[in-house]
């Protein structure tokens, strides 16, 4: 098809495929700019706003430059305002591929900045009119609000990755989010749990009387949580078609990686194993270990979770603590303990740290070792038990040391229960264990 053109001012307009193009020449260079128009008569209109007497009267490149920036801007803001920035950010194919509650955290995160928006700046209504003092601002009603420098890093990242997948459609020239600074990470860890308080634990299930919603599955996901070291949603949303009772293998996806691919293969504890046959009595057509846990948890898993805080509380435990500089109270108590009980449990009795990172699912080393708590009188009478006067030397050799490394070395799935014999076996004196 042949193309059409008509005159405007020191341009002319004409036709590509579907759409018609403004044709100018800057400084002896031709330039096209796409009108993102199929229609002739707005195409004219769509030129006239980006062409107006100011340009045909500019005659440095700079001048034009910064016209055609401003108009860009004002025909981009009138595409997409902050009331659909949210949707667009979902359709768009540029986007990580982020998990469920990743991008639930994401849309909680982007309408807490539209909401304040709505306050605090009610004359911007278009992504394109958002600018880095405004953005300043907004991070700065943060830091008074006294966040966890997760907490303020988390909604930096997330507004961050919005705007610059919105940028484009957007009509932004920068990412107004790029200046702001992140915050210097103080981890407050959950604490571990002694045997005592494991013991203190699965003792509040046997209360007479006590008050709990599904209280026989709630029982059933706390010993998953001790025995696995598996996050909440992990144990809450459990599948029979993970378990392997012959083998005595729990092999599962956890959901917070399940975008990497990444599954973990755990043996059965003994008291493990006694509860999920105790469970197999209610089992339905759902699939889930915990029917009614998982149906609560899909629904409302906030109920879940502070199910789960009370029944700390039960057992006698503080689960949140005052920190200094921190406007909210911080978590030092509640399921996740579970997870750092069971990866501390498992490198105190010497449990190699490739077999804990494999079991747990962690991504790197580093990770585990964050998880693992020794204490100071642990410590001592590790420091108690060196001989005095000489030099710390490795430890001999011996054929099930050397056994178990050979198969670390190998290590996949088919090996991992004979791994968990060996360090089960009697010639193995540190085995993890809350029996």
């Amino acid at each position: 098809m042949a193309k059409r053109r008509r005159s405007y001012g020191s341009g002319s307009i004409f036709r590509r495929g579907d759409y018609y193009y403004l044709q100018t020449c800057v400084n002896g260079k031709m330039k096209a700019t796409s009108l993102h128009e199929k229609d002739y008569n707005r195409a004219v209109k769509a030129a006239e706003e980006l062409f107006p007497p100011s340009i045909q009267a500019a005659r440095s490149k700079e001048e034009i430059i910064t016209h055609v920036a401003q108009a860009r801007k004002i025909i981009s803001s009138s595409r997409l305002s902050i009331a659909n920035a949210w949707d667009a950010f979902l359709a768009s194919t540029q986007r990580p591929d982020s998990g469920k509650e990743t991008l639930r955290k994401y849309s909680c995160f982007w309408q807490q900045f539209a909401v304040w928006l709505q306050k605090e700046r009610p004359n911007i209504q278009a992504m394109a009119e958002v600018d880095a003092t405004t953005v300043q601002s907004y991070f700065s009603t943060l830091a008074g609000r006294k966040l966890s420098s997760a907490g303020f890093n988390g909604h930096r990242q997330a507004l961050h990755l919005i705007f610059r997948i919105l940028k484009t459609p957007g009509g932004l020239d920068e990412n107004p989010v790029e200046d702001v600074a992140k915050r210097q990470k103080v981890e407050h860890s959950h604490k571990e749990l002694t045997t005592q308080q494991v013991s203190a634990l699965l003792a509040v299930f046997d209360k007479p009387g006590l008050n709990l919603m599904h209280r026989d599955e709630m029982r059933v996901m706390f010993h998953i949580g001790i025995f696995t070291g598996l996050r909440l949603a992990d144990c809450a949303l459990l599948r029979w078609d993970c378990m392997n009772m012959t083998r005595r293998l729990l092999s599962v996806m956890p959901l917070k990686t399940q975008r990497k691919g990444r599954t973990v293969v755990i043996p059965l504890h003994p008291s493990l194993e006694a509860e999920l046959l105790n469970a197999q009595n209610w089992k339905d057509d759902s699939g889930f270990v915990l029917p009614q846990v998982a149906q609560r948890y899909e629904s409302t898993p906030s109920g879940v979770q502070k199910d789960a805080v009370w029944i700390f509380e039960q057992a006698g435990m503080k689960t949140s603590a005052n920190v200094k500089g921190r406007e909210l109270a911080v978590n030092q108590f509640g399921f996740h303990s579970l997870r750092h009980t069971f990866v501390s449990i498992c490198a105190k009795a010497g449990v190699p740290l490739p077999v804990v990172q494999s079991i747990v699912g962690h991504g790197n080393p580093a990770m585990t070792r964050h998880y693992i708590h020794v204490g100071e009188e642990s410590a001592r009478q590790a420091i108690a038990t060196l001989p005095h006067g000489t030099p710390v030397l490795p430890p001999a050799s011996t054929p099930l040391l050397d056994e178990v490394k050979q198969l670390i070395e190998q290590a996949d799935e088919k090996t991992l229960q004979k791994i968990r014999k060996l360090l089960h076996s009697p010639k193995h004196t540190g085995t993890p264990s809350w029996e």
